[in-house]
């Protein structure tokens, strides 16, 4: 079993790898380009090296606290005890906050919580599921199109709302101007482009 869970942890992980990168890909596709730009012989290096960085950036935050919850998730699969691994997750989550969270606001760290308690249920329903690969484990683990489009309207929701409480204690010389909508722009067509892959048209 643990060999087996293993590997349905491992292709999570790479999932949730891929997921940034691609996040980040659609977040440069949506951003105009200064004119200077165009006229700058190898331009696409200069792209590389910003989206390598934004990579990175984007994984010491988002794909971190992504990290926790699924290895908690993995945990409660190991033990067949669904919620062992909570106060955990809350140590884990607080470890962060103090370290690395740069924002004070008691409501954005509610939300944090409810994220992750709602990721690793999620990562959870996918990690007891008897399939290897991503697609398959989403078609196993939920029902129906429906049930699937549920959990992520409802995660939407809440990314929004966190991405709002920091909007409104960051500025444009912190965060560019349109970052977060271009941001929650890319989520939406990713997890459109699983869903529709899992589950079919509507």
């Amino acid at each position: 079993m643990s060999k087996i869970l293993d590997k349905r942890y491992s292709e999570l992980l790479e999932q949730e790898k891929r997921f940034i990168k691609r996040v980040v890909y659609f977040i440069h596709a949506y951003t105009p380009r200064p004119w200077w730009r165009v006229v700058i012989p190898f331009n696409f290096l200069i792209d590389y090296f910003s989206r390598k960085k934004e990579i990175q950036a984007f994984s010491d935050s988002h794909f971190y606290l992504k990290q926790i919850a699924l290895s908690m998730a993995y945990k409660d699969a190991e033990s067949g005890n669904p919620g062992q691994s909570n106060s955990e997750m809350q140590a884990e989550l607080r470890d962060y906050w103090m370290h690395m969270q740069k924002i004070e606001s008691r409501e954005l760290y509610e939300h944090l919580q409810q994220w992750m308690a709602m990721l690793k249920k999620h990562y959870l329903k996918l990690l007891l599921v008897q399939e290897r690969y991503y697609i398959p484990l989403l078609q196993k683990a939920y029902s129906s199109r429906q049930e699937y489009k549920a959990f992520l309207t409802e995660l939407t929701k809440l990314e929004e709302k966190i991405d709002q409480i920091i909007l409104e204690y960051q500025n444009d010389k912190v965060l560019p101007a349109g970052y977060i909508q271009r941001k929650q722009k890319a989520f939406q067509e990713i997890r459109e482009r699983d869903l529709r892959e899992a589950f079919g048209e509507e």
